[in-house]
């Protein structure tokens, strides 16, 4: 076990430790730098759009909870500017426990199979988005993991990973349901910094 020495003429003295300003600290945050978003119960629609990201941000996480459909459905991500909600150019796969994986190019898939996701499933699990490079690029990067339990039978675990540049400052994160599900019932919500 390392031992630390005290200077024996530091001992038994009255000397006080300098005077610090809070001026001459810098590169620390104080405090919650998160910005939170409404808590979104789903129970009807097939999507969901939250909106309101402030310029420069870095970082978003949207927590699904115990999400339930009317069929099968794959859940999808799109992101937009003040332009609206981008529809091509994205990189993404994802895969699920089952060996099963897909591709995409119009929106982030975060479930292996098509249709996955079925009424009979409740999904719980993160979504984080990570902007490329800090704030002087329009590039970002989605990474997650999706858990579905079955009711009945078997459970599926999901990951998934992309990317997409937009043209401008990210505005909005569209979460969507594929096909002719809605949801049922559950909660989303979305932190950004």
């Amino acid at each position: 076990m390392a031992q630390t020495l005290l200077d024996p003429r530091m001992l038994n003295t009255a000397q006080a430790l300098p005077a610090m300003s809070g001026a001459n600290l810098t590169g620390i945050s104080v405090g919650d730098t998160w910005t939170y978003q409404s808590s979104q119960a789903l129970s009807s629609g097939s999507d969901h759009t939250f909106t309101g990201f402030a310029a420069g941000t870095k970082h978003i996480w949207i927590t699904c909870r115990a999400l339930d459909v009317t069929g099968d459905a794959n859940l999808e991500v799109l992101l937009g500017d003040a332009g609206g909600i981008e529809t091509s150019g994205y990189v993404s796969i994802s895969g699920g426990n089952d060996g099963s994986k897909q591709t995409a190019t119009s929106h982030f898939n975060t479930t292996g199979t098509s249709g996955n996701f079925d009424a009979n499933q409740l999904m719980t699990g993160v979504i984080q988005l990570v902007r490329s490079e800090g704030s002087s690029t329009h590039q970002w990067s989605i990474t997650g993991s999706i858990g579905l339990q079955h009711t009945s039978s078997s459970h599926v675990t999901c990951t998934f990973a992309g990317t997409k540049t937009l043209s401008a400052e990210l505005t909005q994160v569209k979460i969507e349901l594929s096909g002719n599900a809605f949801h049922n019932s559950g909660t989303i919500i979305a932190h950004s910094e």
